[in-house]
């Protein structure tokens, strides 16, 4: 079911630490949240079968991830955990970005993501320097692109 790793073809390393402004509604990522959510069967899967990244050597060979809406007052942040669990329904992880203008949550935190909240997800294989989902990522780039211009 996981040899799509060995046909994918490599990708460059992007900038992860990007922040841009999108309205509420944008109707590009609610299509790329749609997405997400069709296809995180496939994310939980791996994840049950390969659990916590599969430590082999001394190395990682995953990296599990999930992009979600944290709110505090009336500010509102995308961004990304680093999941290292599925169980009950949730994915268990830790915070993966330093938030822009919350103060109440840090890089590091220890937070839980219900499936349903999940925007985005990227499931990335460390020796093959593949990824499977990570759907919005072409069009935040493109719109991060345009603000710096």
């Amino acid at each position: 079911m996981f040899e799509f790793f060995k046909r994918k073809k490599k990708e460059p390393e992007a900038n992860e630490n990007l922040v841009v402004s999108f309205a509420a509604n944008d109707s590009i990522l609610q299509g790329y949240k749609q997405k997400a959510q069709e296809q995180i069967s496939y994310l939980i899967d791996f994840i049950k079968e390969n659990g916590d990244g599969i430590e082999k050597y001394g190395e990682v060979l995953f990296n599990y991830g999930v992009k979600v809406r944290f709110e505090e007052g009336d500010e509102a942040e995308h961004m990304w955990v680093k999941v290292s669990e599925f169980k009950d329904g949730y994915f268990l992880g830790e915070l993966n970005n330093d938030p822009n203008t919350m103060k109440l949550i840090k890089c590091g935190d220890k937070v839980n993501v219900l499936v349903k909240d999940v925007e985005d997800w990227i499931l990335q294989d460390l020796l093959t320097k593949t990824k499977v989902g990570h759907f919005s990522n072409a069009y935040v780039k493109g719109n991060a692109n345009r603000d710096s211009q």
